[in-house]
């Protein structure tokens, strides 16, 4: 699937005023398309804020980064999860209006939690529907390789109940990510325990 970077016809700024020529295909093709032109806005909005020196500058004075996979590895839960922190998706909308990312984040710690994001996305980047025969059928097709170089095998979105954690697990996926479920209940800790203490 072919990605513009940026749209045909880019703004133009003359002191206060702000224009673009009209063209044909200025609108984004798909969703993913959209995505990435309205982070180049505001990449380059932040830009204006924090220079990049200086974000180098914070990120050198950031503690150690935990060990995510031996986190994954020994996880007690199995497969591992990765629980996602988001207030909205680009294909839903908002998914949780009371949205506090200090105390999920704390919450999903103390859960045995995750944090990072890799993996095998379960996701159809055109229509943005999920399907968890994305992690089988590249299983099915790469997992002696995921072995022999030690690769985690990760499986994100599209996950919603015990029987898809089963089903995953039995083919060799180590670690899952989930977002949308959790973020879309009232009582995340209470979701997370259901969820993982089913299976």
């Amino acid at each position: 699937m072919e990605i513009r970077r940026r749209p045909p016809n880019p703004t133009v700024r003359v002191e206060n005023l702000e224009y673009a020529v009209p063209h044909r295909e200025a609108q984004a093709k798909n969703i993913l398309e959209e995505i990435v032109w309205h982070k180049d806005i505001e990449i380059k909005n932040f830009k204006k804020i924090v220079s990049l020196e200086d974000l180098i500058k914070k990120i050198e004075k950031l503690p150690t980064p935990k060990d995510f996979y031996k986190n994954i590895l020994e996880s007690k839960i199995k497969p591992g999860v990765i629980a996602e922190i988001k207030k909205a998706s680009p294909s839903k909308g908002v998914i949780r209006k009371d949205f506090n990312p200090e105390n999920i984040a704390i919450c999903y710690e103390g859960l045995g939690a995750s944090f990072n994001l890799i993996g095998i996305n379960n996701r159809d980047l055109k229509t943005f529907k999920t399907d968890l025969k994305t992690s089988k059928e590249l299983m099915h097709t790469y997992a002696d390789i995921f072995l022999k170089q030690n690769i985690i095998p990760i499986s994100e979105s599209g996950i919603n109940c015990a029987e898809d954690l089963e089903s995953l697990r039995s083919i060799g996926i180590k670690g899952v990510l989930i977002g949308e479920t959790f973020m879309r209940e009232t009582d995340i800790e209470q979701s997370f325990k259901k969820l993982f203490n089913s299976i």
